[in-house]
Order: C-alpha cells, then structure tokens, then sequence
C-alpha cells in the first residue's frame, strides 16, 4: 500500500490508471496509481463501511457514498463483486469515488 508497483495484480479496466487490492487483519485497502506508478488515492474498507487513507495526490478529492460528488465525465476503473472504483474528470481535476458494493461487515 503506497507503492508506486506494489506487489499485487493491476485490476483496472483502463490502461492509462492501475487499480490494486490489498487485504490485512480483515481489512481491506484499495489504491489508484495513475499510468507513471504515482499514488492518487487510496481507500481502506472493511464491509461496507468505507474510509479515504491519507495517501496520494488526490486524497482530498476521493468521494464516498453519500459524499457530493462534483459533474463530470466518470469512468468505471474497477469493479468487484465487493467495490466499485469510478473516475471523474471534473474542471481540470481527478476525482474518485470509491463505493464498497456489500453491505454489512
């Protein structure tokens, strides 16, 4: 978690971001490296409670359920039968919305 090739599989369905899943001590992370390795955001979760790590570039523009989320142009990176991880491209700017797909713990 924080690596720029952290030792995990690439998820994402768009070439240009890489999307990795981290699990420990039954929690489990999400992280969103752009096409050079760096670090946007990332997300811990456990069920589907959800909460924005302080990492990466974007860490202040990554949105939860029920967070506004800014008019854009988005894009489905990644999705999971446990999360879902959506692009927006809103003014200039990257923003992620992150929604844990279970419910419950």
């Amino acid at each position: 978690l924080g690596d720029a090739l952290p030792p995990a599989m690439d998820l994402s369905a768009d070439p240009a971001w890489q999307v990795y899943e981290f699990e420990r001590d039954g929690m489990r992370y999400t992280q969103v490296n752009d096409g050079t390795g760096k670090v946007r955001a990332a997300v811990g979760r456990i069920g589907g409670t959800a909460w924005v790590l302080p990492i990466g570039q974007d860490a202040d523009r990554v949105r939860l359920p029920g967070d506004a989320v800014p008019a854009g142009t988005t894009r489905v990176l990644m999705r999971s039968q446990e999360v879902e991880v959506v692009l927006i491209q809103s003014g200039g700017a990257d923003y992620w919305l992150v929604r844990p797909l279970l419910s419950g713990d």
